[in-house]
């Protein structure tokens, strides 16, 4: 936000918004449809899938912190697993002439998005979709991180040296199964 704070950057957002007749916003500003509608014009030949995806995460109150640092305290914080135990990503996706029928598409996701963000806000968890039903997928994320991987990286590099090892393990167990087979 360049130094300014974040309730006044959305205030004049929300103004321009009003200006030109679009959505005003509470958890977003408003999205940059010049970049959008140029995607558009160069994929349309190709008629790909729009993704449209919302992600949220536990502890989220409706605001991001005051201030990200991307530093050597914040890569030890990551180590430390001080982040979100749980993120929630709501997908749909949309073909190209879904999109392009509507001139306001994009304002109408993103406040819909604008909606899954304050219902997450406050239940911790998005709603049901407009099908009934809201799909759950838990994935087992709960070890993935970068202490992890230099973890099984670690135990990668050294089995090399386990291989003698288990080899002289083995050795006491093949005399006994020899001397077992000799004796019946």
């Amino acid at each position: 936000y360049n130094g300014e704070s974040r309730k006044s950057v959305l205030a004049r957002s929300n103004e321009f918004a009003k200006r030109e007749g679009r959505p005003q916003l509470k958890h977003l500003l408003l999205p940059r449809t010049t970049g959008f509608n140029a995607s558009l014009d160069s994929l349309r030949e190709s008629s790909p899938v729009v993704s449209d995806v919302t992600m949220a995460y536990r502890g989220y109150a409706g605001s991001l912190p005051t201030k990200l640092y991307i530093s050597l305290l914040s890569l030890w914080n990551l180590l430390r697993r001080q982040y979100p135990s749980e993120i929630h990503l709501r997908t749909t996706s949309y073909s190209m002439e879904e999109v392009l029928q509507d001139a306001s598409w994009l304002d109408k996701k993103w406040a819909e998005k604008d909606r899954l963000l304050h219902h997450f806000s406050r239940h911790h968890a998005f709603p049901a979709d407009s099908r009934g039903f809201c799909r759950h997928r838990v994935f087992g994320t709960r070890f993935h991180s970068v202490e992890t991987s230099i973890v099984a990286l670690t135990r990668l590099l050294l089995l090399p040296c386990a291989v003698p090892v288990l080899i002289f393990l083995s050795i006491p167990i093949l005399w006994t199964v020899m001397w077992t087979w000799i004796v019946y």
